[in-house]
């Protein structure tokens, strides 16, 4: 008989225990759905006071997420009701017509007992989903009405917060937009309730730019109607703008020499001459003036550069030729020099934005060598000479020292022809360049005995490397890539430098240095 007891017993303790296990654990989970749903309702109110906004939503599942305007997501569970007013007038429960007419910003929500929504205590026999549990007060529906998104809670309470497509305003200026041709307009609008909006501009099917500021260059007059618009999850705001382009006369050819700074080469100091006392600003103007007036301006051996800007911003044309940098390339001999670009992003008028290269035919080379970095260093006019004896018109092998990057040092030779000094007298005992090298092994000498010697062009893309006159030498801006190599979408280009891009020498020829005469805006006919 005790041993029947002590079972009984033992058998009602196990299931006493039981039971409190499943009450614990049932205990447990209200307590985080309790602490789930205050969370949530604490976001809303942080968003109330700070005054954020709801910029996008999204179902997944039984699930909404809402996106605030400070980035924060807000997941809503528990298959809540979506509720929007729709075209007939009546509020829509998922979709669901409810017969009721929409009055408000949010109508008065209840669960009957029979499981339906109820609005206004009128039954809509639209079956809830949402599940509420005794207790705990959770968002059993969402309301989007009147730019708002209402979230009501199963306790009556609602909060609101705005809910609204991007507020787009241009400001027209007196007379209207005007502006010339190719030069860049910049237009900004105003946008309220933008974060994480998309913006664009666009010229009936052409996109001219993504972003809020537009910056822009039209090489033909005319009146153009531009729209602006931003989008975000909620919807699009847009205004449209009339732009008038006027026609303009302007000078095909370079206007300004912003800064000239040739490598040593057997042209410096003549090709523009420079005179004793001169500086940095009076070999600028002197190259400017020799450009202006399509005369040659040398760039000496690799890394001399010219940066040249002009009246009005050079337009790209997508596909076709852009500009022409004139040279003095023939037959079998090219001096090829690398090409850059920039546009005046900042408005300043001056060469101080990002630099795009462009890509000729040689940048994917192997052996290009990108960022290559040499120094010359400043002779000594009256040393001890060292001429070749087999090659009898250089006179001096050992005359400017160079050392590069690339672990390598040498000497630029001096010729008979040209005795003046080749480095830059305005300059330092020392002076760096870097840039693009393109392979020297094109440089031959077909004779043997160092009479004729050849720098064959390459296929296109450079400054002095085809003759002027051949279709070959013209410049697309199609072709520009950044720093990293990436290709970019220029719509046009203020300001060019041109530097040589080889280390080479071809004998009694010289050292390989490019030679510019100007530039020909190729928009300009």
């Amino acid at each position: 008989m005790k041993k029947k007891i002590l079972q009984c017993a033992c058998a009602a303790m196990l299931l006493f225990t039981g039971c409190y296990k499943d009450d614990i654990n049932g205990l447990k989970d209200d307590i985080n759905l309790i602490k789930e749903q205050l969370a949530k309702y604490e976001t809303l109110l942080n968003a109330l006071n700070s005054r954020l906004y709801i910029t996008s939503y999204e179902t997944t599942g039984d699930k909404y997420i809402i996106t605030l305007s400070d980035g924060t997501k807000l997941n809503v569970g528990n298959s809540p009701a979506f509720i929007t007013v729709g075209a007939n007038g009546n509020w829509l429960i998922d979709g669901i017509d409810s017969k009721v007419p929409a009055q408000g910003d949010q109508p008065q929500l209840s669960i009957g007992e029979n499981g339906n929504w109820a609005i206004d205590g009128t039954d809509t026999g639209v079956k809830t989903n949402t599940t509420v549990k005794a207790g705990v007060t959770s968002i059993m529906a969402i309301v989007k009405a009147n730019e708002l998104m209402t979230f009501i809670f199963s306790d009556g309470k609602s909060i609101q917060l705005k809910s609204t497509a991007p507020e787009v305003n241009i400001t027209t200026p007196i007379g209207g937009f005007v502006f010339d041709k190719m030069k860049w307009i910049k237009i900004a609008a105003t946008v309220k309730y933008d974060e994480g909006a998309a913006y664009s501009w666009t010229l009936g099917t052409d996109t001219l730019s993504k972003t809020q500021e537009l910056l822009h260059v039209f090489a033909k007059p005319g009146s153009y109607l531009l729209k602006f618009s931003a989008k975000n999850g909620i919807g699009t705001g847009q205004q449209e703008i009339v732009v008038t382009i006027k026609d303009k006369q302007y000078t095909n050819g370079v206007a300004k020499v912003f800064e000239y700074l040739p490598a040593p080469g057997q042209f410096v100091n003549t090709l523009p001459a420079w005179v004793t006392g001169e500086d940095q600003e009076a070999l600028n103007a002197k190259a400017e003036n020799a450009l202006k007036d399509n005369s040659l301006v040398h760039l000496g051996g690799f890394g001399g550069y010219v940066v040249m800007g002009f009246d009005h911003t050079i337009v790209n044309t997508p596909g076709e030729n852009s500009f022409l940098v004139k040279g003095n390339a023939f037959n079998n001999w090219s001096e090829p020099g690398i090409i850059m670009v920039s546009y005046d992003a900042n408005g300043n008028g001056l060469p101080d934005d990002e630099w795009f290269e462009i890509a000729g035919s040689e940048y994917n080379h192997p052996k290009t060598v990108k960022n290559y970095k040499i120094t010359y260093y400043k002779p000594d006019e009256n040393k001890i000479k060292t001429p070749n004896n087999k090659y009898p018109y250089l006179t001096d092998t050992t005359y400017i020292k160079w050392k590069d990057n690339q672990g390598k040092s040498g000497y630029l030779s001096k010729n008979s022809f040209h005795n003046q000094s080749y480095y830059p007298q305005w300059k330092g005992d020392s002076i760096t360049f870097t840039g693009t090298k393109l392979t020297e092994d094109n440089v031959t000498d077909l004779s043997g005995t160092g009479s004729y010697f050849v720098s064959p062009a390459f296929a296109f893309g450079y400054a002095d490397n085809w003759g002027n006159g051949d279709d070959r030498a013209k410049i697309k801006i199609d072709w520009a890539v950044d720093a990293a190599g990436n290709p970019v979408k220029l719509k046009g280009v203020d300001f060019i430098k041109v530097y040589t891009g080889m280390r080479a020498e071809g004998g009694w020829l010289g050292e390989i240095s490019t030679e510019i005469a100007g530039v020909d805006d190729l928009n300009l006919k």
